[in-house]
């Protein structure tokens, strides 16, 4: 792949930062990111702030059912060809694995799509006794499994990745206003390039929060613990890391009449210490926080939304002789807003992001910045009973400067989608992207893209679990 082309690739890695939400109806509506609200796009302190204990407010059904996506992605000129079915790279990969400071991994490119995976969630929303008289608080249960993969093919080789998953997920009030959460999570990244590399990744971990809720505001705290497990196979040898990664997190939603003003702090920090044939081989580090609020006024039939986002994240790798060999400054920030309507049988929205990006490598003193504006626009209608279609559309500039010079990036994305209610009690969202970009920096070179999502859910009705 020529250097022109990875200049391309990183302009899209910086678009796909705020591409996708992680909800297949708004999938079909331009990508809408934060204007309205459903299932995985909550104001709340689960969804939002991925704090463990507002899972008992999150919703107040229970349910089951399956998401998923799936992706062809070309390059013209390159001849470089992507598959992926749901996200192999899960966002706990990027977060407790330093991707550039890891090899393999940095070539495989974060698409960000929806996971492909089955869900359970079991809800009790109000006290009851048991048969003994016995007292049984408000609580409520999830399990998540999925499994995802991804495939390129690139100058003859093939580069895979699959990724099992599994999340567990646990809430129950301990009085009126106050209640606890505990979560279990792992997966495993397994990467194959033709037999002769092979890489994992087991991060196994889970955390505990408690939170304070009220009809006007609720505020929570998690902390999480995971011990990740890495390890490289070539035919130079093999290599191990293994270590600690802590991440604690804050969130607050402030509840009023027509307005949800809900704010999130997060910390990580890892540290994995590496050794090759038993003998010690440096660190591999990574600290990162991130500051993220969103306010969304409903006055009426009316939607309005602003959002703000800071990430900065540090990954590095000292060698077993304190030499740092690797080191980057990521630091990011994001601004959002959008208007939008909602009626009986329409929804329309309109969104603007604009994102500032900036790579530093400390080691080679070298910087790479970026712009990049995105716009966005969707709505969803009634076609008949039970039946609704989304249209969309999207467009994205990225002015990528790097050594004294700028290229731009421009990317198209039309969207399409329907929503169908097959019985009482069951929701499918169905929603198709055709995305593709061009850049300044390698005319020839087109890339396009063609993403499928599903989701599909399932009310259960029951006095009792």
């Amino acid at each position: 792949m020529s250097v022109k082309s990875i200049i391309v690739l990183i302009c899209i890695a910086i678009f796909l930062r705020v591409s996708h939400a992680g909800n297949a109806r708004f999938m079909g509506m331009g990508n809408l990111t934060f204007l309205f609200q459903d299932d995985y796009q909550k104001l709340d302190l689960y969804d939002f702030a991925g704090i463990s204990s507002g899972f008992l407010q999150n919703d107040d059904i229970s349910s089951f059912g399956l998401r998923g996506s799936g992706l062809r992605e070309e390059w013209q000129r390159d001849s470089v060809v992507y598959w992926a079915f749901g996200q192999s790279l899960p966002k706990r990969l990027v977060d407790y694995v330093s991707i550039g400071a890891v090899k393999f991994y940095d070539f495989l490119p974060q698409l960000r799509l929806t996971p492909n995976e089955f869900f359970y969630e079991s809800r009790r929303l109000d006290s009851e006794y048991g048969a003994f008289g016995e007292a049984q608080a408000p609580q409520a249960w999830g399990i998540t499994g999925g499994y995802s993969w991804m495939t390129i093919i690139f100058a003859g080789d093939t580069h895979s990745i699959s990724t099992p998953a599994l999340d567990i997920v646990y809430s129950r009030s301990f009085s009126d206003d106050y209640t606890y959460g505990i979560t279990f999570d792992g997966f495993y990244g397994s990467y194959n390039h033709e037999d002769l590399y092979t890489a994992s990744f087991l991060p196994l971990g889970g955390g505990l929060s408690a939170s304070y809720n009220s009809e006007s505001f609720d505020l929570g705290i998690n902390a999480e613990y995971h011990y990740p497990m890495f390890s490289i196979e070539s035919p130079f040898g093999s290599e191990s890391f293994n270590g600690h990664a802590i991440s604690p997190s804050l969130g607050a939603v402030v509840k009023m009449k027509d307005i949800i003003w809900v704010t999130a702090l997060h910390y990580r920090w890892m540290n994995l210490s590496g050794s090759y044939a038993g003998n010690d081989i440096g660190d591999v580090m990574f600290n990162a926080y991130t500051a993220k609020t969103q306010i969304m006024f409903t006055p009426g039939y009316l939607h309005f939304s602003v959002f703000g986002k800071f990430d900065n994240s540090v990954p590095a790798y000292v060698d077993q002789y304190d030499n740092t060999d690797f080191e980057l400054l990521y630091r990011d920030y994001i601004f959002g807003g959008g208007a939008g309507i909602e009626l009986a049988n329409v929804l329309v929205g309109i969104e603007s992001v604009y994102l500032s990006n900036r790579l530093e490598d400390r080691v080679a003193e070298d910087t790479l910045e970026s712009t990049s504006l995105n716009f966005k626009v969707g709505a969803e209608f009634g076609i008949i009973i039970n039946l609704c279609g989304r249209i969309g559309y999207g467009y994205n500039q990225v002015d990528l400067d790097y050594q004294d010079s700028i290229y731009t990036l421009n990317t198209n994305v039309v969207t399409g989608g329907l929503g169908i209610d097959l019985l009482p009690r069951t929701r499918i969202d169905l929603a198709y992207n055709y995305k593709w970009t061009t850049s300044e920096v390698d005319p020839d070179e087109k890339v396009t893209d063609h993403v499928v999502f599903l989701y599909l859910k399932h009310t259960i009705v029951a006095d009792r679990y």
